[in-house]
């Protein structure tokens, strides 16, 4: 799977605002740029949180990708380049949740 961190998704749409004459009337792939296997994240969170939650296996969705790579070479065209990777962006929620009191 591909993963955009909120703060690149944001910086990507304020580009492309900021570029509206080139960029009106066309559709742009928004993207971490860092494909993750999710069996890896789902540890990478379990080993983070110290969780002992079980994974679980389900047998594959014939009609979803198990694989997605998203092409950003359009938008990286206007200057676009994630800042955040899969392990920051999950370290940035966790913290975030650990300081949000509801």
């Amino acid at each position: 799977m591909d993963f955009t961190y909120v703060s690149d998704f944001v910086d990507a749409i304020i580009l492309l605002i900021n570029n509206w004459e080139k960029t009106k009337n066309k559709s742009f792939n928004i993207s971490g740029e860092q494909e993750t296997n999710l069996y890896w994240l789902a540890r990478y969170i379990k080993w983070k949180t110290n969780s002992k939650s079980e994974i679980k296996f389900y047998p594959q969705e014939i009609a979803q990708p198990q694989q997605v790579k998203v092409n950003i070479n359009d938008l990286k065209s206007y200057g676009y380049k994630p800042k955040i990777n899969i392990q920051e962006g999950v370290n940035l929620l966790l913290d975030f949740y650990k300081h949000e009191r509801y």
